[in-house]
Order: structure tokens, then sequence, then C-alpha cells
């Protein structure tokens, strides 16, 4: 149970940190592929533990800069209390559970609808609308504490900061794909209330007979490139099947714990437990031999009986 709560299938946020004694700001660069992808990032907005060797930091906020000629990722935690020693060394963020539990399955959901809403926005908004307008974002997040409706950054822009900024004058919420999750995500309440905001068209006056950012939209479907998985139904699918094995693992493996269970209980009343017909048939045994004792003591009243008061000795 403590596996399938925990579970992220031996993944954590790992990357080169540094920092100087006394100072509350941490730096983290390189690392695995959960630490250089938005759209793998799983870790805690703030509250959260930056594991240094044995030590033990915890963070209120991070920002997050992407370089734009290298592509590196370069975090910046600013920590509840200061460095005690000046630190160049390996980070780590969460544990390391060999097991996909429900953590690992999050994350992979997360992944989907990130990647999956990042290319569909990109083509909405190269395109035009029926009005002539450039397409907004079609697929958003909603603030849970504001309801609020989110608009993510460019991942191209130098800074990629991923906490929330004040809602802008367009009444939207700026972040980036950081926030998305599969709990959270929502489409575009202006382009519900109105389908002609849609992108179709690739040319400003494109007009309806303009329909070429919409094939871009279609071959969205077929596109192999976009996850490891290729398609994004093939992804889908394999996450789908992936679920199906570890379930079935999981229900045979309690199966076979109930027959050890099982097996163990009847091992241990086969030595220590009663037998209910052994112990009946020991009970008759027991009291055929007092009926009999009892017949010996009645024979012997008798003989006294009769020596003393019939012969008169």
């Amino acid at each position: 149970l403590f596996e399938l709560r925990d579970g992220n299938n031996g993944e954590s946020f790992r990357g080169a940190a540094k920092g100087d004694k006394g100072s509350t700001t941490l730096t983290i660069t390189g690392g695995n592929d959960l630490s250089q992808s938005l759209f793998k990032l799983n870790i805690p907005e703030t509250n959260g533990v930056i594991s240094l060797g044995n030590a033990e930091y915890r963070y209120d906020s991070f920002t997050l800069t992407v370089d734009e000629t290298t592509g590196e990722y370069k975090y910046t935690f600013k920590l509840q209390k200061a460095l005690a020693i000046d630190v160049d060394r390996e980070a780590q963020i969460g544990d390391e559970v060999d097991f996909r539990g429900i953590p690992y399955y999050m994350s992979q959901l997360n992944e989907f609808i990130r990647t999956f809403s990042y290319r569909f926005n990109e083509i909405q908004t190269t395109g035009f609308d029926l009005y002539g307008k450039q397409g907004e974002q079609f697929f958003l997040a909603q603030d849970k504490v504001s309801g609020l409706q989110m608009r993510f950054n460019d991942l191209s822009e130098e800074v990629s900061s991923v906490l929330k900024e004040d809602p802008e004058a367009d009444g939207y919420i700026h972040t980036s794909y950081y926030s998305l999750t599969a709990l959270n995500t929502q489409v575009d309440n202006d382009i519900l209330k109105d389908g002609k905001k849609l992108a179709m068209s690739d040319e400003e006056d494109g007009g309806e007979s303009n329909s070429k950012n919409w094939e871009r939209f279609n071959n969205l479907s077929d596109d192999k490139a976009m996850f490891r998985q290729g398609a994004p139904a093939s992804f889908l699918a394999i996450m789908t099947s992936t679920v199906g094995v570890d379930a079935q693992g999981i229900i045979d493996a309690s199966a076979n714990a109930e027959q050890i269970r099982y097996a163990v209980d009847t091992r241990r009343l086969s030595e220590s437990g009663v037998d209910e017909d052994e112990e009946g048939q020991n009970l008759i045994i027991c009291q055929n031999l007092l009926a009999y004792q009892y017949e010996v003591l009645s024979v012997m009243n008798e003989v006294l009986d009769k020596l003393i008061n019939g012969t008169a000795v």
C-alpha cells in the first residue's frame, strides 16, 4: 500500500546544486529528464524538500530560467533557512520508490496533457480566427484559489517563472505549463462561447475557405514524434495497458498473499488448534471411563453391604 501511494517508478528530480554558506538561495542545473523538462516536472511548488547528502532544506518557492542557446534548465530555489556549508554537489527532490504507483501515473497524465496542450496551443496561436484576429490559447488551466483561468508563457522565452503572476488586464493569470495538470485543464471560456475564435486559417484574411491551420490540428493525432511512445493515441494506449498489467500483478500478489496466510493459519491450527471431532470423541471416552468407575464402586458397595449386614461379621 505504501508503494502504491508513493511509487514513482524510481524517478526523482536530480541536478547539480551550488550555493554559498549563509545564503538562502540555491541553484540547480543539469540533471535528469524530470529536471530538464517542464512537461515532466513534478516537484512541489512550495514547501518542498531538497536533499543534499544527509542534509535537507525546505524551500518557499523557485523560479526557472531556460537558456535559449543550450536549452539547459536552471532552477533558483528560495530556502527557508540559510545553507550551513558551501554546496557544490548533486541535489535530489523526492524519494525514489521503484514501483509504478499513483504519483507515477499522475506524472504520466500531466506529461501527456502538458505536451499535447502546448502543441495544440502553438498551432492555435500562430493561426487566425474567423474574425481575422490571431488565435488565443485553446487549452488553459483553472486556478483553484481565484477561479480564474491561466494562460501559459511560451517555452522559448528566456525566463519562464513557475509562479503564478497577478492577473493582467486581460483577466487571465499568466504562468508556465508547470501549472497545468490533468485535474485543472480547461478550454478557454471565450472559445467555448464562440467557436469562430478557433484559429482555422493560416492567414489574417483567410476567411472560411482557408482551413490550412485546421489541417495542422488534424495532423497532431498522427504525430509520432510528439512522445517517445509515438502518437498521442499510442501514449494513452501504452499507459492504459501498463495500468492493466500492473493491476493484474497486484491482484495476483494479493491472491498469493492470501493463500500463504491461509496455509500459515492451517499449519498453526494443526499444532495448537482444537479439532471438534477429536475432542468430542475424547469426551465420550472420558464419560465411559467415569461410568465404569461408578459401576465398580456400586459393586463394591453391594459386596460390603452383604458382608457386613448379611453375615454379621
